[in-house]
């Protein structure tokens, strides 16, 4: 009998949730990369990258080979 996964199993330390920031904490002066929007786009990304994989983990109890990147220390 297969064994159902369990988020502890994960090879990944979980990213948590980031939180969009508010409209009034951006100063407007074109910070590039520094800017808070850029940097929750980045975090949002490797945030929903990971939820992905952790989903079809969960489904199939394990990670195609090209998606292990383990972050677990």
């Amino acid at each position: 009998m297969a064994m159902t996964p369990k988020i502890e199993d994960f090879p990944e330390t979980l990213l948590p949730e980031p939180v969009r920031p508010e409209s009034w904490e951006c100063c407007g002066s074109e910070c590039g990369d520094a800017c808070i929007q850029n940097l929750y786009y980045a975090e949002k990304a490797k945030y929903d990258a990971q939820q992905v994989r952790l989903r079809e983990f969960m489904l199939s109890g394990s990670l195609k080979p090209s998606q292990n990147k383990s972050t677990k220390s």
